[in-house]
């Protein structure tokens, strides 16, 4: 199987890379937009239920947030530990 030019560069890691090695060219299209129609759904299920109960709003206000900090400390603690390691 090739792969299609938009992904040569992809990272191995990455859910596209491997969603298209598991269902090939054809289906993976199909699956990717799949995949972020279930994301779509479940983001509006959690807003429905955020908006009638406000335990669920704190509750994933709280999640969201402390995501939001989680990633962006990873982020920056991996940038910082790569520039450390460059000598920069």
């Amino acid at each position: 199987m090739t792969t299609p030019g938009w992904f040569a560069n992809a990272d191995k890691e990455s859910p596209s890379y491997k969603i298209l090695m598991k269902y090939g060219e054809t289906w993976s299209p199909t699956m990717y937009m799949l995949c972020h129609h279930g994301i779509f759904l479940a983001g509006h299920i959690i807003a429905v239920i955020s908006y009638q109960s406000m335990i669920a709003n704190y509750f994933f206000a709280f999640l969201w947030v402390y995501f939001a900090i989680s990633n962006g400390s990873n982020f920056y603690t991996d940038y910082f530990d790569e520039l450390k390691k460059e000598g920069k």
